[in-house]
């Protein structure tokens, strides 16, 4: 096989991989075509570099009381050896004196100040002979007490039970839902987000350039602004053009809506209203669903709606007019209001 060699003032190095033990004949040639030759008889080791785990636990989630636990494995070739330290996060390091065993890594140690209320972090390395190293982290958090109090604060572990009245001076923060069997009064509440106070905006929808006639009929938005995804979100039916406003939330909702159309000389009547689920663009005489108007010129109005409305409901906007005009601009505000 040829080698590669590296030339450092006149002193030639070459590296041969994967070969197996036996006896290896080398020649050398130089550019003069003169050569030289040796043999030499190797063995050649299988080596793996040190392997290691390492675990930190509490005999209970409110002990001071732990075990470090470090398990592994090294190349015990050529009487390799192998050192170990180990570094917790609040001391420095210490060089400890591991169990080998054909090839095997052990080591454990005690605590007695792992206090619950903390966590802890200790670094354990180990390097052999051969100068190859390896380092694992073992990882203990704080432990689940039952109750810890400190100057400031007091922390609960499990459910807290207060038997009679509970102040906090400053902000709660609650990760889960709240319930009670009685009313939640507050001199300022609001939903995260919200313009107002017990009800909030949750979409807005608008459109212009239609004619409306006598026949009834639903339309779809020119574009929809959602203004809480949770409550409300953009439908569109297959072609993907014009959006509609989905409702995500069962519960009763505040609908207005708000028209304007080109004066026509003559006396007229019209209406706007919504649809619910009118996919078909089809109007409808739902209760609470239209207001009709008498004109002389201009066509201007505005509608007020409460409504309970289902999960997954469509909202679209409809109008109609005797006679023909153009609506100039139509816009449906939605909010929401309660669950009741």
């Amino acid at each position: 096989d040829g080698v590669t060699l590296s030339n450092n003032n006149g002193t030639y190095t070459g590296y041969i991989s994967n070969k197996s033990n036996g006896t290896y004949k080398i020649t050398a040639i130089d550019s003069r075509g003169l050569k030289s030759s040796n043999s030499v008889t190797q063995t050649f080791y299988e080596y793996a570099k040190p392997f290691i785990t390492a675990t930190l636990k509490r005999e209970s989630e409110t002990s001071a009381k732990g075990t470090l636990s470090v398990n592994g494995s090294y190349s015990t070739i050529l009487s390799n050896t192998l050192s170990m330290t180990i570094q917790r996060n609040d001391e420095s390091s210490t060089t400890v004196s591991p169990s080998l065993s054909n090839g095997s890594i052990s080591y454990s140690k005690s605590y007695t100040d792992l206090n619950y209320v903390h966590s802890f972090t200790i670094k354990v390395k180990v390097t052999d002979g051969f100068g190859e190293s390896v380092e694992a982290t073992a990882v203990l958090g704080v432990g689940q007490y039952a109750l810890w109090m400190g100057k400031y604060n007091v922390n609960v572990g499990g459910k807290l039970n207060v038997g009679s009245d509970l102040t906090v001076g400053g902000n709660a923060v609650i990760n889960g839902s709240i319930s009670t069997l009685k009313e939640i009064s507050a001199t300022s509440f609001r939903y995260k987000g919200a313009v107002s106070s017990t009800m909030h905006y949750v979409a807005y929808g608008y459109d212009d350039s239609v004619y409306m006639n006598s026949g009834m009929a639903g339309h779809r938005f020119a574009d929809v602004r959602i203004y809480d995804p949770a409550y409300a979100s953009k439908h569109f039916d297959s072609d993907k053009k014009y959006p509609s406003i989905q409702i995500n939330k069962q519960g009763v909702y505040l609908i207005v809506c708000r028209v304007h159309g080109e004066n026509i000389q003559q006396n007229a009547t019209y209406g706007i209203g919504y649809t619910v689920n009118k996919l078909d663009n089809s109007g409808e005489w739902g209760e609470n669903q239209y207001n009709m108007y008498a004109t002389f010129y201009a066509c201007a109005a505005s509608s007020v709606f409460l409504k309970m409305l289902n999960a997954n409901d469509v909202l679209r906007w409809q109008v109609i007019a005797d006679p023909t005009r153009k609506v100039e601009h139509f816009e449906l505000h939605l909010f929401y209001v309660t669950d009741q």
